[in-house]
């Protein structure tokens, strides 16, 4: 028959209880690695499905993961080895410019990028900074802007056209704004009024009068 002293009683009683502790810890730690995992896969889900296209970029500008929206029916693993679709004497650039995204949200970084179908994009990055395992990274939301580029440089020729018909005409021009200040002149104004543009520009003309 086994005899057990009190010290071997003491002995066997804590080593239950460390055992106890220890399955409580690891029912603890399981727990909260559910609650990571779960947390993650929501995540994964929400990025996956997102309507916008979401990128995530290390710090060198590598592509690291990219939603369905951003690959736009691409292979991703083809998409990453072609850096995103950023052309490579960009990629040189965008380490630096990432910075302000890493140094958190506010900032905006404007690049170029290879959309579907070959089509060259200016795009502008909007992102936060995150680990994304071991690796300092970003999650950022790419933003198309190349329809207001185009918009933007249409308007600047057809600015510029304006100018170059008006500056040539013999007539004096003026443009008013809708308070009735001068705006612009061309040289004809000048040189009828005798006044450079610079005098001319802001003359309230519902008070004033050029001679």
């Amino acid at each position: 028959s086994w005899v057990l002293g009190a010290g071997s009683v003491w002995f066997l009683w804590r080593r239950l209880q460390v055992a106890g502790d220890s399955l409580r810890q690891a029912r603890e730690n399981a727990a909260q690695l559910g609650k990571q995992l779960d947390g993650m896969n929501r995540f994964r889900i929400l990025f996956e499905n997102a309507p916008v296209p979401l990128l995530v970029l290390s710090a060198q500008g590598r592509l690291l993961a990219a939603n369905r929206a951003a690959c736009d029916g691409r292979d991703f693993e083809k998409l990453a080895a072609d850096n995103g679709g950023v052309p490579p004497d960009m990629m040189e650039a965008l380490p630096s410019e990432l910075e302000k995204l890493m140094a958190g949200p506010g900032g905006i970084v404007e690049t170029l990028r290879l959309g579907a179908g070959e089509r060259m994009m200016s795009v502008e990055l909007r992102g936060s900074p995150l680990e994304y395992g071991a690796e300092k990274a970003v999650l950022v939301h790419e933003t198309d802007v190349t329809p207001l580029k185009r918009q933007a440089a249409a308007l600047k020729e057809g600015q510029e056209r304006y100018r170059a018909l008006v500056g040539a005409l013999s007539e004096g021009v003026l443009l008013v704004d809708p308070q009735g200040r001068v705006a612009s002149a061309n040289l004809a104004a000048e040189r009828i009024t005798g006044l450079g543009e610079s005098a001319i520009v802001g003359v309230d003309l519902t008070t004033a009068e050029l001679e």
